[in-house]
């Protein structure tokens, strides 16, 4: 039988964990627990209409789309709850047969008004590309709406449509690792799923179907509310936000849906195999022009194994599967470029042989 997840995040959910370590589950009742919910998850997104598999762009990685954060200065916004006045600008931008993770909130800072504040502002403010002279001197005046999945044309039609939004500060490319990327991912939550036309929510027990749970006007603008016990929802549809502090309980929890008594990654061998190598630095397909500028058909086979040994250690894990030959779970690595201009990203699948602590190296792409 083949079981698969997308993701599990409890880096930003605590709620499994808290329950495990009260009711003292040890690995194999993890396990169990993780496959009874996500069955239940799928029917329970199946009876709002939407399929589990479809949401697979949304929580996962993809180097085929843009993750985007928009900056808003809100000493220019006159509305007390700015949140909502962003939010009336944006939503309609959002095109209704595309699927994203929305999340928003306040630049997080310590010292607010302070030294450090306006370091970290001074510091993101050199990242992003400013359309309106910003007001504010301090980080903790902005307001950021984080998105991923987005293509060329849609992020094109975004930032046209604030263009002429004063309080728009302007925008970073998140698809790669950079402070401004680092700071959204420790400041802001998931605040929505957005599906096609639904936008879907995380409810508690009392909630009133289709309730607007995140206060933000999502029906004014013709978008279905859908709610998702917050159990469910917290576990299973969030996306998690790349960063260098990998939360290692987050990590050995993805890793107990593949065994129910997994060891840090660190303790695993990368295994190459020399045919999967040659494949990967020498085969015309849409990827080589990456490995070759980021240099990996220059590397000798041991050199790439210790380079993706290193990469792994610091990488979140998705697409978690096993069927009946094997468990496996994708990565995602950046490389820096040959030019030493920007990074490069690709994917990579791997078999998790967790009985000879062996990770194989499957595809990159």
């Amino acid at each position: 039988m083949d079981i698969h997840i997308h993701t599990i995040n409890v880096r930003d959910y605590i709620g499994f964990l808290a329950a495990a370590n009260w009711l003292d589950w040890d690995g194999s009742q993890k396990l169990k627990h993780l496959n009874s919910e996500s069955m239940q998850l799928r029917e329970l997104l199946q009876s709002k209409g939407i399929k589990y598999d479809d949401l697979k762009k949304v929580l996962t990685p993809n180097t085929q789309k843009r993750e985007i954060g928009l900056f808003f200065d809100t000493s220019q916004i006159k509305e007390s709850f700015y949140g909502e006045a962003i939010f009336n600008k944006i939503l309609p931008l959002l095109d209704k047969v595309k699927t994203h993770a929305i999340f928003s909130g306040d630049i997080i800072v310590p010292e607010v008004g302070g030294k450090r504040d306006n370091e970290i502002y001074l510091k993101f403010i050199r990242e992003i590309n400013v359309l309106h002279l910003p007001m504010s001197q301090f980080a903790s005046q902005y307001f950021v709406v984080y998105l991923n999945n987005i293509d060329e044309t849609e992020f094109l039609e975004i930032i046209n449509g604030l263009s002429e939004t004063p309080s728009f500060t302007g925008f970073a490319d998140l698809s790669h690792f950079c402070f401004v990327k680092e700071l959204v991912a420790l400041s802001v939550g998931q605040t929505a799923l957005k599906f096609r036309n639904k936008i879907i929510l995380p409810e508690v027990e009392s909630t009133i179907e289709g309730e607007n749970l995140s206060i933000y006007p999502f029906s004014k603008y013709g978008f279905e509310v859908v709610g998702i016990d917050e159990w469910y929802y917290g576990i299973f549809l969030q996306y998690k936000i790349e960063t260098r502090f990998i939360d290692q309980e987050d990590l050995l929890l993805s890793l107990n849906f593949l065994n129910p008594n997994p060891t840090p990654l660190e303790d695993f061998k990368v295994l190459v195999e020399p045919s999967k190598f040659e494949y990967i630095t020498t085969n015309e397909n849409h990827n080589l022009s990456i490995v070759r500028k980021v240099g990996i058909d220059k590397m000798i086979l041991s050199d790439f194994e210790k380079v993706i040994y290193e990469k792994i250690k610091i990488s979140y894990i998705y697409n978690l599967k096993v069927d009946q030959y094997i468990a496996r779970f994708n990565t995602k690595f950046e490389f820096e470029n040959l030019n030493h201009v920007g990074v490069s990203s690709l994917l990579a699948s791997f078999e998790y042989n967790f009985s000879e602590n062996i990770l194989r190296l499957l595809t990159m792409f």
